[in-house]
């Protein structure tokens, strides 16, 4: 296994910058929109090279089962 200690500290150095960007995109609504576009073309992308051309679905189940 790798050395854990310099990942260990990643986390806490993102904080900073996630914080700063949180409450840029809570204040201003064009900083919204554009890390909302930029989030979901990532997970886009993401779903893409997981998944290939299959679309997700979802059946609702009609009675519960215990």
């Amino acid at each position: 296994m790798p050395a854990a200690w310099p990942w260990a500290v990643l986390p806490l150095l993102q904080i900073p910058a996630n914080l700063s960007i949180g409450l840029l995109r809570r204040t201003t609504k064009g900083l919204d929109d554009i890390g909302d576009r930029y989030s979901r073309r990532r997970r886009e992308s993401w779903w893409n090279s997981v998944m290939g051309p299959k679309t997700s679905e979802f059946t609702a189940r009609e009675s519960f089962r215990r």
